[in-house]
């Protein structure tokens, strides 16, 4: 059985360190199988200073991907947000995927584990 993947990128660009910011980060779920369809939905946790939530701090949530039918992909954005404290350098974060069969039981379970490079902004640029 071909082993389903996930995939994480930033929109537009990674987060900026000692600013208050919010970035898009893309996870796109690939069902690797030819035959299955699967639900999928997946748990994103993140480590401060990133949160998942603007006005506060909230490491773990979970997101809806939906159906994600044989040799296709599927992809879901989720707002990361950074704190005023943050300090450039390399934060960790994990994305989880619980791939659901027709018997709507956990069939496959992926983890992608990444780290994000916050970086300061160049205030010469506008």
């Amino acid at each position: 059985m071909p082993q389903n993947t996930i995939d994480i990128k930033f929109e537009p660009t990674p987060p900026s360190a000692s600013l208050r910011n919010e970035v898009y980060m893309v996870i796109e779920v690939k069902n690797c199988d030819a035959a299955k369809i699967y639900w999928c939905e997946c748990e994103v946790n993140v480590k401060p200073p990133l949160s998942l939530s603007h006005d506060g701090e909230l490491n773990t949530g979970k997101t809806r991907v939906g159906m994600v039918g044989p040799s296709q992909s599927r992809s879901k954005k989720v707002k990361i947000f950074t704190r005023p404290n943050s300090t450039p350098g390399s934060y960790h974060l994990g994305v989880i995927a619980y791939m659901y069969d027709e018997d709507g039981a956990i069939s496959e379970r992926v983890e992608k584990k990444e780290d994000v490079e916050c970086m300061l902004i160049d205030n010469m640029v506008r």
